[in-house]
């Protein structure tokens, strides 16, 4: 890798993750604003909608925009290679439209006979323009990327999600449900116009000339290549985007949505505490692509270390969040949420769990093993949904928050087991460090369950500086993890 490959990566790298912390920042604030003015029950219609939405995506643009960024990538810039892109885009736009008709047609049937709420009908139909938004949106920040235009992307992004704020925070005050299905509608719609005029302003500076011919928007030879590499990406969605909707799906029927509500809340902090050990991780997949080519006898080591820093770094944040549950649902969301104190500690859990799972994807996509993948994501998607039907039924928003860690403990135990027999990986570490992780969630969940006041504030600063002081000497890389911290950054 030569010296401007490497500048490039490193800038690149950089905008992605400026972009990522602002937008995440700015998600996280509309989230909690949204979640006060709507309260739980509207807020679980507005999240089954959402859900909803990302599911109906996924068969919409059907794997084209990241299949796209590998071609586009190779394109030489002359032309002819433009039908392309117009070929990409009218494969998009076709299922999008099917899509958005079918779901047009059939909005009275899920509104009343799986969810038994009429008003969802005309909020479903709104909506619409916000899934045929997302489609374009995908598809147009897939040719970016693919132009390597990483910079403009981060700043379109960071732009969007400025926007958003006001926008949302405006119309759901004065129009409440309607209105925060309509700001999504309008946000979106906005986002296009500044991505495809992004697009042109680029298109020009590279002298690239778009011209539209009949005989050229279609290239049929292209066709096959682009759905080719399209399959295993669509299909990696099929099995992890509808879990969600499933489920929360399930939630809605069984115990109504106000538990769908307190769900997303603890969900959308179960994503902060994600987004760390996406952030960690990330900047590590060129470098393990890097070594699997030129000394791949070392990726054990690697992977060993880069497993547990991660995790290690995953489950104080975690726990963090499990011991003041309370506290953090007060500060941020108000009282109408306390009731998803529970839910948030087992999607701690949960989220520590599925650090680990984010890095062994991370090696199976830098080693172009993504059939593997695809394999793990069906084996969660599968437990998922078999242990919540029962336990949802029974036990509502905590048989479902029991559901994400037996699920996610299932995948662990087989990525690791693979992991082992893949790298020869010594796992001692890490086992230890899932069984002390899961001790320290037991203790600080009876803490919360039964303590309270100055009790409880001495308690909860006693477990975290015991956790620290035990997983200091379980570190089996102590001695050079701040050498280790400087390198990754």
């Amino acid at each position: 890798m030569n010296n401007e490959v490497k500048q490039k990566l490193l800038i690149g790298s950089s905008y992605s993750l400026l972009a990522l912390v602002t937008v995440k920042c700015i998600e996280v604030v509309t989230s909690i604003i949204v979640a006060r003015l709507l309260g739980p029950q509207k807020l679980g219609m507005f999240s089954i909608i959402r859900y909803l939405l990302d599911l109906l995506c996924i068969f919409t643009v059907i794997g084209i925009p990241s299949a796209m960024v590998k071609f586009i990538a190779e394109l030489p810039e002359k032309p002819s290679n433009y039908s392309l892109i117009s070929t990409a885009f009218i494969i998009t736009l076709i299922p999008t439209l099917i899509i958005c008709a079918i779901t047009n047609l059939a909005s009275g049937f899920i509104a009343n006979n799986i969810y038994h709420e009429p008003l969802l009908e005309n909020l479903i139909k709104i909506s619409l323009i916000t899934l045929f938004a997302m489609s374009l949106l995908a598809f147009g920040e897939s040719i970016l990327q693919g132009l390597q235009a990483i910079k403009n992307l981060a700043l379109i992004r960071i732009i969007y999600s400025l926007l958003a704020l006001p926008i949302t925070i405006l119309l759901v005050f004065y129009g409440n449900l309607k209105g925060a299905i309509i700001s999504r509608a309008v946000v979106m719609s906005l986002s296009i116009i500044i991505v495809f005029f992004a697009l042109s302003r680029i298109h020009i500076r590279q002298s690239w000339q778009l011209e539209l011919k009949y005989h050229s928007l279609i290239d049929s030879s292209f066709i096959k290549k682009l759905l080719n590499l399209a399959l295993p990406i669509f299909l990696s969605g099929v099995l992890m985007v509808p879990a969600l909707w499933i489920v929360t799906t399930r939630l809605s029927i069984d115990k109504g949505f106000v538990q769908v509500g307190l769900f997303n809340v603890a969900y959308a902090l179960m994503q902060v505490i994600l987004f760390v050990s996406v952030a960690v991780g990330t900047p590590f997949l060129p470098y393990i692509s890097k070594i699997n080519v030129e000394a791949p006898k070392e990726l054990s080591s690697i992977i060993g270390n880069i497993l547990y820093i991660v995790g290690i770094v995953t489950l104080f944040i975690a726990l963090f969040f499990a011991l003041f549950s309370h506290k953090i649902l007060l500060l941020l969301y108000g009282t109408k949420y306390l009731d998803a104190w529970q839910i948030l500690i087992f999607l701690s859990i949960s989220a520590f769990l599925a650090s680990l799972g984010y890095i062994i994807g991370y090696y199976l996509l830098a080693v172009n093993k993504m059939w593997i993948g695809m394999g793990f994501n069906l084996l969660w998607f599968v437990t998922l949904i078999g242990i919540s039907i029962p336990l949802v039924k029974f036990y509502g928003i905590i048989g479902l928050g029991f559901s994400y860690i037996g699920s996610y403990t299932i995948l662990i135990i087989a990525m690791l087991i693979f992991i082992k027999k893949e790298l020869m990986l010594k796992l001692t570490p890490l086992v230890l460090l899932l069984f002390s992780g899961l001790l320290f969630f037991a203790i600080s969940y009876h803490l919360v369950s039964h303590f309270y006041g100055k009790v409880f504030i001495i308690g909860a600063i006693l477990l975290l500086f015991a956790f620290m002081l035990v997983e200091y000497f379980l570190c089996p890389i102590r001695k050079n993890i701040f050498a280790l911290l400087k390198n990754a950054i």
